[in-house]
């Protein structure tokens, strides 16, 4: 399984919503936050988001989403 490494910027980011979320909405909420994220994690694991970016209008389109549990070659005939 591919491992996810987060960067300094999104864990201070991460880290700097986790406080916020605390200060204004208590630790039951920050609490829910954090499994979200950690839920969002194992996910990442398990999906591929197969998408394209258009310069022009600045937009990112989704294409598919890929189960990785799934058979390859399933994949390589969905993308023909």
């Amino acid at each position: 399984m591919a491992q996810i490494k987060w960067q300094k910027r999104a864990e201070k980011e991460l880290y700097r919503l986790l406080v916020k979320g605390f200060i204004e909405f208590g630790e039951h909420t920050a609490n829910n936050f954090v499994s979200k994220v950690a839920s969002i994690n194992r996910d990442l694991n398990r999906f591929k988001v197969i998408y394209y970016y258009s310069e022009s209008s600045d937009t990112i389109h989704v294409v598919d989403i890929w189960d990785m549990r799934r058979e390859p070659a399933k994949l390589e005939k969905r993308i023909k």
